[in-house]
């Protein structure tokens, strides 16, 4: 069975295409400049937006949209029910306000999937690549603009958090993982693009791959690389026309060495100070060599192609004399990989346990896994604490801080599959893995039903998908909005509509059928839209109750804290702001009581039971003062400010 709602006509249907490109489009760059849609502000935004645009569109049947595969209702079903199952651990987890945090993230993304599987329709599939294609290209370009012209951006483009890592380029999302990642997902889609288009389209795909090239090296990400390289081999396997694939691939190939080469040519453009005039000097020559290179690749290929049309195709042996080549080339870099798997396992010292003080170039080449292994480990130890249902969404951060191998703050496993295992057991797992993996079932089995273009097209965005699930599998990209939203997108063009070949046009019966589906869908919209209110409502009011206070506006402070309490009652954060509130108010018996509510609301968290250890202090309540410092140390005890006195 298959829900259905109303198919526009041929001028809508043009009209929804060109609409549907420009749209993606602008909507990737806007999240990805808006530091990669990472704070919760910021994706709350974004999934009131998405969901009030659902709820409109179902309740004005606005949607030019066909009949819904039955993938695609599975797939949703089970993102929808990933959602509940991070809502529902709110009921045993340490942290009920993690949990509705997490719930209302997989929210978002659920979201973004019923959007493209019911608004993008089959034969649009190549109008939602190109907006994907701009938004991603778009980024990169003012991200490697951004250091070519140091000062582009004031006041951005510099990680606040490390900032010996500042070598490595991060802007517009703020970090250089995330950004290559993010630029590694286009290669799959340009090659796509490349192909299947005229003249022109090929020319311009193959303009952008030395700027995507520069990018991915300025950020010195080895994830990128493996997603890229991983993308790019799914695409050329499940091409048709393998051979040319594999050509194109390897024109794109040199556009992006020869970038990196005008680069790397130049240590101040690489590794800084930025600030410096060899900096600046170097940045204008790398601009200039990029700009030529992103001319010169193009019409170097239509020279080549040119040359090679009058050429009878390579014979089998020589097909086969190129896949063996590529066949060694991958068991060399896995034998490499092998053999520094020793150093990817080993503690990391100061200098990679996440700041990372070498050059570029230098840690690229690399092994070292900068705490992954033990990010990894303990994401499973924290499985095997609770196997079934786990410790519920968002307990990862307080599990590392109490069991983590060595003294370093972090909020993620970095991989999305260990992290929910550990959060949400095996029972999470299924259910992620279910919505993930059957975009690589259900792309598969299309690729070998289609022919043609409507083949090299699922092959590209397989491909890209490829790449999101490599680099979600070695990095926090899921609590990156703007990668994430790029992998859902593909997951609903692999598993809705938009991959099918255009459907028989349909009578109207079945139009009462489609009542009920539009009604509940409406119905869930709504309900999201007011739990993605209640979070993003909390956070401003915290947010504005900390900038009073730090103005001194002690009223105003207290006040913006008392709302929050009223907006999200089981949250932890908003009880612990009060309590800071009422302590420099002078009222330790108010303080005492809000910050008894914040432990008992999160007792896994080190930071209300210190705010709850100075309190008890300043009452003269040292006993209690003792224990609660106790617990503290206990939750973190690495903690360099816990081991300070009081």
């Amino acid at each position: 069975m298959a829900a259905s709602l109303p198919v526009g006509g041929p001028v809508r249907r043009a009209m929804h295409a060109g609409w549907l490109a420009a749209a993606s489009g602008l909507a990737v760059f806007a999240i990805a400049y808006d530091d990669g849609g990472y704070s919760l502000e910021s994706r709350s935004a974004v999934a009131l937006a998405l969901w009030w645009a659902i709820l409109l569109a179902v309740g004005l049947g606005v949607w030019p949209v066909g009949r819904l595969p039955r993938a695609a209702v599975v797939t949703g079903t089970l993102l929808g029910l990933l959602a509940a199952w991070d809502l529902a651990s709110a009921a045993w987890s340490a942290s009920a306000e993690d949990a509705f945090s997490e719930f209302d993230r997989t929210a978002l993304y659920a979201g973004i999937y019923v959007l493209v599987v019911a608004a993008v329709e089959s034969g649009s599939l190549d109008r939602l690549v190109d907006g994907l294609i701009l938004g991603i290209v778009g980024t990169a370009i003012v991200s490697l603009v951004s250091r070519l012209f140091p000062g582009s951006f004031p006041g951005r483009g510099l990680p606040e958090l490390l900032p010996s890592s500042n070598t490595r380029l991060s802007f517009p999302l703020g970090y250089w993982n995330g950004l290559g990642s993010f630029a590694g997902l286009a290669v799959p889609l340009l090659l796509y693009s490349a192909l299947a288009g005229g003249r022109a389209r090929r020319m311009l795909s193959f303009a952008a791959f030395p700027a995507l090239g520069a990018v991915v090296y300025l950020t010195s990400s080895r994830g990128a690389v493996a997603a890229i390289a991983g993308g790019v081999l799914v695409f050329v396997v499940a091409q048709p026309r393998r051979f040319t694939a594999l050509a194109a691939t390897a024109a794109a190939g040199l556009g992006m060495v020869a970038a990196i080469a005008a680069v790397a040519s130049r240590p101040a453009v690489v590794d800084g100070p930025f600030t410096s005039s060899a900096a600046r000097t170097g940045g204008r020559e790398a601009a200039v060599a990029i700009v030529l290179l992103c001319v010169a690749t193009p019409v170097l290929v239509e020279g080549a192609l040119a040359v090679f049309s009058r050429f009878r195709p390579p014979s089998r042996h020589v097909r086969r004399g190129v896949a063996a080549l590529v066949v060694v080339s991958a068991l060399v870099v896995v034998a490499h990989e092998a053999l520094v798997f020793r150093d990817f396992t080993r503690l990391p010292t100061a200098t990679t346990a996440g700041v990372k003080g070498n050059a570029v170039s230098d840690h690229l080449l690399s092994g070292s896994g900068s705490g992954r292994w033990q990010f990894w480990t303990a994401a499973l130890d924290e499985f095997r604490s609770s196997p079934l249902y786990g410790r519920g969404a968002g307990s990862y951060e307080s599990w590392w801080a109490r069991h983590g191998s060595f003294r370093y703050f972090v909020k993620d496993a970095h991989s999305l599959y260990l992290q929910t295992l550990g959060e949400l057991g095996l029972v999470g797992f299924v259910l992620l893995a279910g919505a993930l993996g059957a975009g690589l079932v259900v792309g598969v089995s299309r690729l070998r039903r289609a022919a043609g273009a409507r083949q090299t097209a699922i092959a590209g965005v397989l491909g890209a998908y490829t790449g999101y699930l490599i680099a979600s599998g070695i990095d926090w990209m899921w609590e990156l909005t703007a990668v994430t939203a790029i992998g859902i997108c593909l997951l609903g063009l692999l598993t809705g509509a938009a991959s099918l070949p255009p459907p028989v046009p349909a009578d109207g019966a079945g139009h009462r059928r489609r009542l009920v589906p539009a009604i509940a869908v409406a119905v869930l919209a709504a309900a999201v839209i007011v739990a993605q209110a209640i979070v993003l409502l909390t956070t401003i009011e915290v947010g504005a109750s900390q900038a009073d206070a730090g103005r001194g506006e002690l009223a105003g402070a207290r006040s913006h804290a008392i709302a929050a309490t009223r907006i999200e009652a089981w949250a932890a954060s908003p009880y612990l702001q009060l309590a800071l509130v009422e302590q420099e108010r002078g009222d330790l018996r108010a303080a005492s009581t809000a910050i008894g509510r914040a432990v008992s609301r999160d007792g896994d968290d080190w930071r209300p039971w210190l705010v709850a250890s100075r309190i008890q202090t300043a009452l003269g309540q040292t006993a209690a003062s003792a224990a609660s410092l106790a617990r503290a140390r206990s939750l973190d005890p690495r903690s360099e400010i816990l081991r300070a006195p009081g």
